[in-house]
């Protein structure tokens, strides 16, 4: 007998929704990873989201340049308006990621991330 998660879950229901995006070094193509250059992250309240029409109110915000530690394509740069020296004195992803998690935790839970772009 087949099982649908809604049968065998309890229901969540999602309190914040964050839409993110990213920046990056340039597209991937084969034997090349981009690097991210920028995160930002906007998050609204799921009764802002279903109960609006227009203007959402916006309850948090970050926005985070990262140091690559890569150089940035001419065409990312032309399209993202970041240029390798504003960002070789910017600290790396790994070092800014527990500013990341700070802010998803410091929302009201539980949190659903929607990715701009976003693939999988």
């Amino acid at each position: 007998m087949e099982h649908r998660a809604e049968e065998t879950s309890p229901a969540i229901s999602v309190k914040t929704f964050v839409l993110f995006d990213t920046e990056t070094t340039g597209l991937p193509s084969p034997g090349y990873n981009p690097g991210i250059v920028e995160l930002c992250f906007i998050a609204v309240t799921r009764e802002e989201l279903l109960t609006k029409q227009k203007t959402l109110r916006v309850i948090n915000k970050l926005v985070i340049c990262v140091n690559p530690c890569k150089k940035i394509g001419s065409s990312a740069s032309e399209i993202t308006g970041l240029y390798n020296e504003a960002l070789e004195d910017m600290p790396s992803f790994n070092k800014q990621a527990p500013l990341i998690t700070m802010f998803l935790e410091n929302l009201p839970q539980p949190v659903c991330l929607i990715a701009h772009n976003g693939n999988e």
